[in-house]
C-alpha cells in the first residue's frame, strides 16, 4: 500500500512537472536573442541498451548516470537533446526467439531463419517499449518520441572482447604416447630395438583425433629415457625430467641426450588416425610445463594453425558449430567434444594413456554464458587491428579517463588489450542480426553470404549518428574497455584516423534522501510567508547572512566542475557536506531566534529568509539532477512560483558579494573552543570575555555591534547571551576566552538572558509583542 502511495506521487509530480516536454523545450532552436549566445550543446553518446529484459540493474545505473549529466547541463543553460538507444540484434534475444518457435511447434525441427528473424524482431519492440516506461516511470530526460534501434549473438565464432577468463579453471589433462617409426640417428643408435614413443601433453584431450603433427623446438635438447613402470621408450625434453618425475610418480632413467633438430628427420604414428606423422620445428615450444613435445592440432589453436600454414598443411575441422564432431565416422559424429566426445578419444587411446590428472589454468570463457568455449578454424571476417594499433595508441592521449581514482589503471589496461589484439573477427554463425553483404563465385553458381555482422561492430559505428561531430564522453562500465570503448575506437580510427570522443567516464542512499527531504521541507516552511516585494525592499544583511550567499554561490560553482567533470560522487558528496555543516548546523541552527522572535516585516527576519530561498533555489539547482522528483514536490509548494523548477527561468536571488572569509574561520575556531570549555555549561546563560589580537579585534567589534535589542552576529553564531571584548598582547594565541554567569535575566518570550532591569520581556520582545 505504501509503495503504491508513493508511486502515485511521483507520477503527479511527473505529470506536474512536464517531464515529457522538458527535452523538447530545452532544445527548440528559438532562442530568446539576449541570451542565445549563452547555450551550447553538449553531446553526451550513450551506449545502446539491450532489449532482452525489461530491466537490468547495471544498464540502469549507467542510464541514471547518463541523466544526472544531462540535468546539470540542462540546469546550467546549455541544450542537451538526449535520444535513447536500444541495441536491438544478438544471442540474448535470438535465444528468447528460438525458445518462443520451439514452443509454437509441435516438432524439435530446426526453425527457419526468417521465421526466427520476425520473432526476435516482435520481442526486441516490445521489450523497448516496456524498458521505455520504466525509465519514462523514472523521470528520465529524453526525446522518447525519437528512440533509435541499433544492432545485438552462441554457437558462432566469439571475439576476444567477448571472451572472460577463469583462472580456476580445472581441465582434465592426460600424456599421450605416439609410437614412433622413423627415430632420429641418436635414438636409433641408442634404442637398441626397443620401441619408442613421442610423449606429449595436452589440457584438450578432444582434439587428439585432430592431431597432425608434434611440434619440437631445434634449440632445446631433448633425452631417450626409460620409465620404470613402462616397457617402452619415452623421448622428452631434459628441463622437463624433474617436473614429470613429480606428476608421473615414476623414476625416470636417462639413456641417451641427443639436440632437437634431430627431430627433423622423425615420424610417428597417432592410433586414432592410423596415418604417418611429421615432427614439426616452432618456436611456440618452450620449457616450463608439458614434455617439451607439443600435440599439433590445426583446427584448434592459433599456434598450431599458423605452424601448419608455415609447412603447407592442409587445415581441416570436424567439429560443427554445435562443438560436436563431425565427419569422423559413426564412432564420434554428433559427439559433444567437451562432454562424452573428449571421453571416448580418452577410452580410444586406452594403454597409450600414460597420465591423466586434473590440470587447474586460465581458461577463456563465453562472457554471457559462463561456460569454456572452443577453438575450432573457421572461415570467418576479420578486420586487421594490428595496423590501426598504433593510430589508437596515440588517440588516446588525447582522451581523460575518469574518475580519477582509476584513471591511470584504466588507461593501461586499455592499451594493454589494444596492444595485444592482432585482429578482430566480425563475422558470426546467427540469424538475427546484421547480415554480412558478400556474394561467392561457387563453380559458376553465385553462393550467398550467410554470416552476420559482429555486434560490436553494430554499436561500435554508432557514433556515424553523430555526423562528424565529436561526443564529449562516453560512459560505460569497466568492462567496455574491451567491447564498446574499443569496438567505437577502433572503428573511428579506421574511418577517421581519430577517436570518436573526447573525455570517458568509467563510475546506501535512502538515509541521505530522508535527511535532505527534510531539509528542504524546512526550508519551505521558512519562506512561506515570502512575496516579490520582499526583495524589492532590498533588506540589508549582515557580514553572516552575506557570508552564506557567498558560500552557497562557491558552493554551486564547485558543483558544476563536478557535474562537467562527471565526478559524480564527489558532486555527492559535496551537496550533504553543504546540507550538513553549512545551511543545517550553521545559518539554520543560529538564525532560529531572528525567523521565529523577530517582528514579521524587520530586516533581521525578511534578510534571513532571503537568505534560506537563495539556499534553497540553489539546493535544487544542485540536486535537480539527481533527485528530480524531490525538486519538483518541493517546487510545488514555493510561494513564488507557479511553475515546474526546470520551466523557471529568471530566479530571484540574492547576488554574492566577496566577504573576508578568514573572519567567519576565525569565529568557527573559536565556536570550537568555547564549546571545550563551556562542557555541560549552558552557553546561554553565559557572557563570553573575549581577548584578541590587534589584528582581529577590529573584525569582531564590528559583528559585535547590536541594533534596538538585536543581537550582534556574534552572538548569533556564538550562542551565548552577550560578548564582551578586550585587546590580548604578548600571546602566541589569536584569543583568549572565559566565561562568566550572565547578571541578565531571561525573556520568557525568545528565552534568552538579556533583560537589564526588571521588566517582563525584552526590548526587542516588547516592540513586537506592542505591534500586533
Amino acid at each position: 500500500m505504501i509503495a503504491c502511495k508513493v508511486y502515485s506521487r511521483v507520477t503527479n509530480y511527473r505529470r506536474i512537472a512536464k517531464y515529457e516536454c522538458l527535452a523538447c523545450w530545452r532544445n527548440k532552436s528559438t532562442v530568446e536573442p539576449k541570451t542565445a549566445k549563452t547555450y551550447s550543446h553538449t553531446i553526451l553518446f550513450p551506449n545502446t541498451k539491450f532489449p532482452s529484459r525489461p530491466s537490468q540493474n547495471e544498464c540502469n545505473i549507467q542510464k541514471i548516470i547518463k541523466d544526472i549529466n544531462n540535468r546539470s547541463q540542462v540546469l546550467q543553460g546549455n541544450r542537451v537533446h538526449y535520444v535513447p538507444g536500444w541495441d536491438c540484434h544478438g544471442l540474448p534475444i535470438e535465444l528468447k526467439a528460438l525458445q518462443k518457435a520451439k514452443k509454437m511447434s509441435n516438432n524439435n525441427e530446426p526453425t527457419d531463419p526468417v521465421h526466427t528473424r520476425q520473432i526476435a524482431r516482435a520481442f526486441a519492440l516490445e521489450t523497448v517499449q516496456k524498458q521505455k516506461e520504466v525509465f519514462q516511470s523514472w523521470g528520465v530526460m529524453a526525446d522518447w518520441n525519437e528512440q533509435y534501434y541499433l544492432t545485438l549473438d552462441k554457437k558462432t565464432a566469439l571475439a576476444e572482447a567477448e571472451l572472460e577468463y577463469d583462472h580456476q579453471f580445472k581441465s582434465k589433462e592426460v600424456y599421450v604416447a605416439f609410437d614412433m617409426e622413423n627415430l632420429p640417428t641418436t635414438v636409433r643408435n641408442t634404442a637398441k630395438g626397443k620401441r619408442v614413443a613421442a610423449l606429449i601433453w595436452t589440457t584438450t584431450p578432444w582434439t587428439l583425433v585432430a592431431n597432425r603433427a608434434i611440434s619440437y623446438n631445434s634449440n632445446m635438447t631433448y633425452c631417450l629415457v626409460r620409465l620404470s613402470r613402462r616397457t617402452e621408450l619415452f623421448l622428452i625434453a631434459k628441463d622437463q625430467i624433474c617436473d614429470l618425475r613429480d606428476i608421473l610418480k615414476d623414476d625416470i632413467a636417462v639413456i641417451s641426450e641427443f639436440n632437437g633438430k634431430e627431430l627433423q628427420e622423425g615420424t610417428y604414428r597417432n592410433k586414432l588416425i592410423d596415418e604417418s606423422l611429421p615432427f614439426l620445428d616452432a618456436e611456440h615450444v618452450t620449457k616450463g610445463k608439458g614434455t617439451g613435445l607439443v600435440h599439433t592440432a590445426p583446427a584448434h589453436g592459433p599456434d598450431d594453425f599458423l605452424v601448419a600454414i608455415r609447412n603447407n598443411m592442409k587445415v581441416e575441422c570436424n567439429v560443427d558449430e554445435l562443438g560436436c564432431y563431425t565427419k569422423m565416422g559413426p564412432e564420434y559424429d554428433g559427439l559433444f567434444v567437451l562432454g562424452e566426445g573428449q571421453n571416448r578419444v580418452i577410452e580410444a587411446l586406452g594403454e597409450s594413456v600414460v597420465h591423466e590428472g586434473i590440470y587447474v589454468h586460465s581458461y577463456p570463457l563465453d562472457w554471457r554464458t559462463k561456460k569454456p568455449v572452443i577453438v575450432r578454424a573457421s572461415y570467418q571476417w576479420f578486420i586487421d587491428t594490428a595496423a590501426l594499433k598504433d593510430k589508437a595508441l596515440k588517440a588516446l592521449d588525447g582522451v581523460q579517463f575518469l574518475p580519477p581514482t582509476i584513471a591511470s589503471q584504466s588507461r593501461e589496461s586499455f592499451k594493454s588489450q589494444l596492444e595485444k589484439r592482432p585482429y578482430w573477427c566480425i563475422s558470426r554463425q546467427r540469424a538475427w542480426g546484421v547480415p554480412i553483404p558478400a556474394l561467392y563465385d561457387g563453380n559458376n553458381v553465385i553462393v550467398d553470404e550467410y554470416d552476420i555482422m559482429d555486434i560490436w561492430l553494430d554499436s561500435g559505428l554508432s557514433w556515424q549518428t553523430l555526423e562528424g561531430r565529436k561526443s564529449r564522453i562516453y560512459s560505460e562500465g569497466l568492462d567496455q574497455l574491451t567491447g564498446w570503448f574499443q569496438s567505437s575506437l577502433l572503428t573511428s580510427i579506421a574511418l577517421n584516423g581519430d577517436s570518436p570522443y573526447d573525455k570517458k567516464l568509467l563510475e546506501e542512499c535512502q538515509t541521505e534522501v530522508v535527511k535532505i527531504r527534510h531539509v528542504m521541507k524546512y526550508l519551505l516552511g521558512v519562506v512561506g510567508d515570502l512575496d516579490e516585494d520582499d526583495f524589492n525592499k532590498k533588506p540589508m544583511l549582515n557580514y553572516f547572512d552575506q557570508y552564506i550567499v557567498d558560500e552557497t554561490n562557491r558552493f554551486l560553482n564547485q558543483l558544476n566542475g563536478h557535474y562537467n567533470n562527471f565526478r559524480y560522487n564527489h558532486a555527492a558528496q559535496s551537496i550533504l557536506y553543504f546540507i550538513s555543516n553549512k545551511v543545517s548546523a550553521l545559518y539554520c541552527h543560529c538564525v532560529k531566534d531572528r525567523l521565529y522572535c523577530s517582528r514579521k516585516n524587520s530586516n533581521e527576519r525578511i534578510s534571513a529568509q532571503l537568505v534560506i530561498h537563495t539556499v534553497m533555489a540553489t539546493l535544487c539547482k544542485a540536486i535537480a539532477p539527481i533527485l528530480p522528483h524531490l525538486v519538483e514536490e518541493a517546487w510545488q509548494h514555493h510561494p513564488l512560483y507557479n511553475e515546474p523548477f526546470h520551466f523557471t527561468r529568471n530566479l530571484l536571488l540574492l547576488p554574492p558579494k566577496c566577504v573576508d572569509v578568514s573572519v567567519m574561520d576565525a569565529i568557527l575556531n573559536l565556536k570550537k573552543d568555547v564549546y571545550v570549555l563551556a562542557k555541560n555549561v549552558n552557553l546561554k546563560k553565559h557572557e563570553l570575555i573575549l581577548n584578541l589580537t590587534s589584528e582581529l579585534l577590529p573584525k569582531f567589534d564590528e559583528l559585535n555591534q547590536s541594533n534596538e535589542g538585536y543581537d550582534g552576529v556574534l552572538c548569533e553564531i556564538l550562542e551565548v547571551a552577550s560578548v564582551s571584548l578586550g585587546e590580548i598582547r604578548n600571546s602566541k594565541n589569536s584569543w583568549d576566552i572565559s566565561l562568566v554567569l550572565s547578571n541578565k535575566g531571561q525573556c520568557p518570550r525568545c528565552r534568552k538572558y538579556n533583560i537589564l532591569d526588571t521588566s517582563e520581556m525584552c526590548l526587542r520582545c516588547s516592540s513586537v509583542v506592542s505591534s500586533l
